[in-house]
């Protein structure tokens, strides 16, 4: 096996980082050692910079300032670079480029899975390798050091003859493109077996808890973990059954089995679910846990009857081991701040958070509630289900069939001498209620409702059955929000803005003359889909004097938007159309999601 890895045969690999960049730069221009006369800037030392600019690292000024800064202290190059915010990870990449070698962001559409049925899994993962496509056929691989002999012996061994190209990545791209590849292969392998049986109706007595079947969604639901899914969707289609993971707010076609395997799947997560099995006719909900590498994922399901005879199925996956994000890290810009964190500090009254499924409302309240409980208040949550364990507050589990209800908790609360009491979920005219009461006694109430605005919020109270009056006078403040993906800054690109979209957009001031689009194709970084992760934008409804006013009118939503903007709130598409002018993301997306 012939190794490339684009530099000169001759050349050695054996520099380390740090002896690319040995002296510091004297305001002269020229370089010195701590303590030494000043040298002649070496070409080697400006290789090395050229490569942190090839690494991503363009800040070339600051590279040189970080350096002579580092100088009068006696520091060596790297640290100084370090020290001035140069990420340690950049400062490898560049190593490794100054060295000759192409450094790679691994992603799983890269990979070329033919060739990665030539390594052993078990392989893979030691040597931390996989082979990468390229256009020509020869053979890339990604590995983290590809000046480790053994590693170079081992893959040498794998392609005899063959000419290889080693470039570099990331230990942490690698690991999990192994991962959903290893998870993948099983879950084929399962299918295979599927294809070569015929299965008329499997039920729970021919699976039991270890057969193929129950080896099939457990894997479904540790690669939808893995991969970051928020949802699973289980859903018979004619001949088939498909199952969709909902990643970033978007649903992808993940695989289909044979229809005939419906019953199986189905019955699997009734009986783990703990719903009945042979009830068909009727939708059910359960739910239960399971660790995956360490993490303990509790899982909401809800089974449904479907026209083709035959139930699907839709698991929510919540990750109790993730810890409460601040309030600014949820992405909101600083107008939402600057008008929501004042409502936090009430001391009574009602503060409601709405927005659709999977809109983050819970995950604001646990930020919410993260800032404001102090060691000297007491509060109480009631939660379906508790998605995540605070230190020093008191917290409940919904258990409908055991009774604990959210009126019968918060009724329990009101003799328990709370400061702040969070409620799950405003779902019906009951819990309202006594969630206002509790909010005029004295509490300070949280909580959500499902609503298309937050001046849509006081209407659906009304509609719950509570008095207009008590609604104005509790309700302090109601954020709305939604979630859209993230422009992929590697690949995303300028459009001028038209006519039309300036005059049909509610624009904040003057619209912007150009705007951003996600690349159709995408990159590697953003898995060839013009978007990495997802932000926060929001409108928040302040119950002043003059909305109390109307909502005790029991005035419509319209009414009570139009009159607070007039008093300064920018609505949920003014903020998503500000976040598109800064490039954040596009107006494609923000329509997606806000309509």
């Amino acid at each position: 096996m012939t190794m490339s890895t684009h530099r000169d045969d001759d050349e050695k690999v054996e520099e380390s980082a740090d002896s690319l960049v040995p002296a510091v730069v004297d305001k002269d221009g020229s370089l010195s050692k701590a303590g030494s006369s000043s040298i002649v800037i070496s070409e080697d030392f400006l290789a090395f910079v050229d490569a942190l600019e090839e690494a991503g690292y363009d800040d070339r000024d600051r590279v040189m300032k970080a350096i002579d800064a580092g100088r009068h202290f006696g520091m060596r190059p790297l640290r100084a670079l370090v020290r001035s915010g140069v990420p340690l990870e950049t400062l490898e990449r560049a190593a490794w480029i100054k060295q000759g070698f192409k450094c790679i962001d691994v992603t799983l559409p890269l990979v070329d899975t033919e060739r990665f049925e030539q390594i052993p899994i078990a392989s893979a993962k030691r040597l931390l390798a996989v082979p990468l496509k390229t256009d020509d056929g020869h053979i890339r691989i990604a590995v983290t050091d590809p000046t480790n002999i053994t590693v170079l012996d081992d893959i040498e061994q794998l392609f005899v003859g063959e000419e290889v190209e080693l470039v570099v990545a990331e230990p942490a791209a690698i690991k999990d493109v192994l991962t959903i590849l290893e998870s993948r292969g099983r879950t084929e392998e399962i299918q295979v077996d599927l294809d070569d049986e015929k299965v008329e109706e499997v039920t729970i007595k021919d699976d039991g808890g270890d057969g193929k079947i129950a080896r099939l969604v457990k894997t479904l639901i540790e690669n939808a973990a893995q991969q970051g899914a928020s949802d699973v969707h289980v859903e018979p289609n004619g001949a088939d059954v498909i199952v969709r993971y909902r990643i970033d707010g978007v649903l992808h076609v993940i695989n289909k089995y044979p229809i005939s395997t419906t019953s199986g799947i189905i019955n699997r997560l009734k009986v783990i679910g703990g719903l009945d099995v042979g009830e068909r006719r009727i939708p059910q909900d359960g739910r239960f846990d399971i660790e995956i590498e360490n993490r303990a994922i509790d899982i909401r399901l809800v089974t449904l009857p479907t026209s083709w005879g035959v139930e699907g199925a839709v698991m929510r996956l919540l990750d109790r081991g993730s810890k409460v994000a601040k309030l600014e890290d949820l992405g909101y810009s600083q107008q939402v701040l600057d008008r929501y964190i004042p409502l936090i500090t009430a001391t009574q009254g009602t503060l409601l958070a709405t927005g659709p499924t999977g809109s983050g409302k819970t995950t604001a309240l646990y930020a919410t509630l993260d800032r404001i409980a102090t060691p000297d208040i007491k509060v109480l949550t009631i939660e379906d289900p508790v998605e995540y364990r605070f230190k020093g507050i008191t917290q409940m589990q919904v258990n409908t069939k055991a009774g604990m209800t959210f009126p019968k908790a918060l009724r329990s609360f009101l003799r328990a001498d709370p400061d702040v009491i969070l409620v799950g979920e405003m779902r019906d005219g009951e819990t309202a209620s006594i969630g206002i009461q509790a909010a005029l006694t004295g509490h300070f109430v949280l909580s959500t409702v499902h609503a298309n605005s937050a001046s849509a919020v006081p209407t659906r109270l009304i509609d719950m059955g509570v008095e207009p009056f008590l609604v104005a006078s509790s309700l302090r403040g109601v954020i709305s929000q939604r979630l859209v993906r993230r422009l992929c800054d590697k690949c995303y690109e300028p459009i001028k803005v038209s006519d039309t979209i300036k005059n049909t957009f509610p624009w904040v001031g003057d619209p912007p003359s150009t705007l951003y689009k996600a690349h159709e194709e995408g990159c590697a970084h953003c898995h060839r889909t013009g978007y990495v992760g997802r932000t926060t934008i929001a409108e928040v409804l302040i119950v002043d004097d003059d909305i109390s006013q109307l909502i005790t009118r029991n005035a419509t939503a319209h009414e009570l938007e139009a009159l607070a903007v007039k008093a300064g709130m920018v609505t949920i598409l003014q903020d998503g159309l500000n976040r598109a002018a800064q490039g954040i993301t596009s107006i494609e997306e923000l329509s997606r999601v806000v309509g």
